[in-house]
């Protein structure tokens, strides 16, 4: 669905994707719902109208709404949050999952991937905008990429050789070096691990190439999986299993082929492996505190 209308009109409004419509993981009472929640919305998708206002503008009942509310919620299509105010709770906070892509998920789990992409791809371009990086957002086309005409009163903006640089780098790029490492914490790495620089250098560069590779998939694993949903577990990664990741590769004593795609393996697994090593070691500890003593 469109974020903004590029042209007036007399009476608010909301816009709706044929995608949307047709989506069969949604009742008719949970479109409804939505479609209400959208028109209530922020710029930000966030909204707070109360039960008794969604029963009045829908004509539904209260155990409707609610159950509409909570298949939404169940769906990963929005995130309730309780609002507290000095006169004590009011209406729940409501943010709202309005991505294009998440109307063309086949199943609920893809939703949820969806979501989870487009937040932290929505994250990193506001970081994008703080940085003062140029970014464009353009229609797909199968036509070569013109460069866009500049507004003559921002000239001297565009022409500044970094912004250029810049520019130029976002056409080619998901993500740039400086948002990898400012998603990855890569400053903070540096700093708890100064003797191990080069080894952090090579795990940003790993993680740079795999999240902005042009390929339908990645292969982790021996086995070839989609591009999109490598990056979404790669996005989950923290500074701790980056370390133990690479931990981990520098204990390995055999030959390795593929030393990139070895090291892309175990990052990929990483959270889930260094949760269960931690769990291992306390029940490990735990069994034998009694018998060293």
């Amino acid at each position: 669905m469109a974020d903004e209308l590029k042209y007036k009109r007399k009476n608010p409004f909301v816009i709706l994707s044929h995608n949307f419509i047709k989506w069969d993981m949604l009742n008719w009472n949970e479109k409804d719902i939505y479609i209400i929640l959208l028109m209530y919305a922020d710029s930000e998708q966030k909204c707070f109208p109360s039960i008794n206002t969604l029963c009045k503008v829908s004509g539904k009942s209260n155990k409707t709404v609610i159950k509409a509310l909570k298949g939404l919620e169940e769906k990963h299509l929005l995130k309730k949050e309780n609002r507290i105010t000095k006169n004590g709770q009011s209406s729940n906070l409501y943010t709202l999952y309005d991505f294009d892509s998440v109307w063309e998920a086949e199943s609920i789990e893809q939703v949820s991937k969806v979501v989870d992409i487009e937040t932290k791809r929505k994250q990193l371009y506001e970081l994008a905008r703080e940085l003062n990086y140029i970014v464009e957002e353009k229609e797909p086309t199968s036509a070569p990429t013109k460069v866009a005409d500049v507004d003559q009163n921002k000239k001297s903006f565009y022409m500044d050789k970094d912004n250029i640089n810049k520019s130029k780098s976002q056409e080619l790029e998901r993500y740039t070096i400086d948002q990898i490492h400012q998603l990855f914490d890569y400053d903070v790495m540096l700093q708890e691990n100064p003797y191990r620089k080069n080894d952090i250098e090579v795990a940003m560069s790993v993680l740079y190439t795999a999240m902005n590779t042009t390929k339908a998939t990645i292969r982790v694993a021996g086995e070839d999986k989609p591009t999109m949903i490598i990056i979404s577990k790669l996005m989950k990664l923290d500074k701790e299993s980056i370390m133990y990741a690479l931990d981990r590769f520098s204990e390995q004593t055999e030959r390795i082929k593929n030393p990139t795609s070895y090291l892309l393996t175990i990052l990929y697994f990483a959270p889930e492996q260094f949760h269960l090593d931690i769990q291992n070691q306390v029940s490990h500890d735990m069994a034998h505190w009694n018998t060293e003593e």
